[in-house]
C-alpha cells in the first residue's frame, strides 16, 4: 500500500482502467445464443429504450424496430427460448433517460450502456431483474438517487455506477445482494455516511466509493468483509480513525483513504 497521494486526474485514469477490464470480462464470457424472436415484454422493452434514448441517433442500431429476432438487433443476446438475457450497447450515443420499461427485462443477465450521455433518474424498476448477474452504466450522467430497490437483485455480482451525477444517500438496501461482489459508486455527488450496513454483505470484495462528498467516520463494520480493494478517495469529509483492523485484512491489496481527513494509525500498514 503506497502513501503517495495520486491526482484526482491519476486515480480517474486508474479507475477508467479497471473499467475496461471489468468490461472486457465480459465481453469474453459471453456468446450469443440463436433466438426464435423474443417475448413480447422483451420486444416491447427494447422499443422503449430506443425511444427513450434517442435510437434513430444511436452510432449503431442495426436491425432494431424490425421483425428481425431479437437475437440479430445489435447488442442484443438471447436465449434458446428468445428471451432477452444480454444487453450491451458501449459509447453507442444513447441520450435521455432509461425507461421504466427495462425493468420488464426479466431473464437480462448483463446490462452494459456505458460512456453514453444517459440522462434523469435510474428507474426502481431495474430492481425488477432478478436475473441479473452485471449492472454497469457508468460513464453516463445520470441523477437522482440510488433507487432502494436495487437491493430485490439477488443474483448481481457487479454493480458498477461510477462517473455519473448521482446524488444523496448509499442505500443500505444494497446489503441484501447475496452474491455482489463488486460495487463501485465512485466519481458522484454522493452525501451521507458509508451505511454501516455494507458489512454485513457477505460476498463484497471490491468497494470503491471515491470521489463523492461522504460524510463521518468509516463504519468499523467494513472490518468483517474480505475486502481485496478498498477506495474512498476524496471524500474530505470523512473523519474520525481508521477502524482497527482494516488495514491488515488479509485479502486486502489496496486500501486509498487520500483527500480525507481520516487519521491512520501510527503502527498501519498503509
Amino acid at each position: 500500500m503506497s502513501a503517495k497521494r495520486p491526482s484526482a486526474s491519476a486515480h480517474w485514469h486508474g479507475m477508467a482502467a479497471l473499467a475496461l477490464l471489468l468490461v472486457a470480462a465480459f465481453a469474453s464470457d459471453h456468446v450469443s445464443a440463436q433466438d426464435d424472436g423474443g417475448g413480447a415484454d422483451d420486444r416491447a422493452a427494447l422499443v422503449a429504450l430506443y425511444n427513450a434514448t434517442g435510437g434513430d441517433d444511436w452510432n449503431r442500431n442495426d436491425n432494431w424496430l424490425t421483425d428481425r429476432p431479437l437475437s440479430e438487433w445489435n447488442g442484443v443476446e438471447t436465449d434458446t427460448q428468445g428471451r432477452v438475457t444480454g444487453l450491451a450497447l458501449l459509447q453507442n450515443n444513447l441520450r435521455g433517460p432509461l425507461p421504466d420499461e427495462i425493468g420488464k427485462l426479466k431473464k437480462l443477465r448483463d446490462l452494459v450502456l456505458v460512456f453514453n450521455e444517459l440522462s434523469g433518474e435510474l428507474p426502481a424498476s431495474l430492481g425488477d431483474l432478478t436475473d441479473l448477474v452485471f449492472l454497469d452504466l457508468q460513464g453516463n450522467a445520470l441523477s437522482g438517487g440510488i433507487p432502494p430497490e436495487l437491493g430485490k437483485m439477488a443474483k448481481l455480482v457487479r454493480m458498477i455506477l461510477a462517473t455519473n451525477q448521482l446524488t444523496g444517500v448509499i442505500p443500505g438496501e444494497l446489503a441484501d445482494l447475496p452474491e455482489l461482489q463488486l460495487l463501485t459508486l465512485n466519481n458522484n455527488d454522493l452525501t451521507g455516511p458509508i451505511p454501516s450496513e455494507l458489512g454485513n454483505a457477505p460476498a463484497i470484495e471490491i468497494l470503491s466509493l471515491g470521489g463523492n462528498s461522504l460524510s463521518g467516520s468509516i463504519p468499523p463494520s467494513l472490518s468483517d468483509l474480505d475486502l481485496a480493494y478498498l477506495d474512498l478517495d476524496f471524500n474530505s469529509d470523512l473523519v474520525g480513525a481508521l477502524p482497527a483492523g482494516l488495514d491488515k485484512l488479509a485479502a486486502m491489496e489496496h486500501l486509498s483513504i487520500h483527500g480525507t481527513s481520516v487519521c491512520v494509525p501510527t503502527d498501519a500498514d498503509y
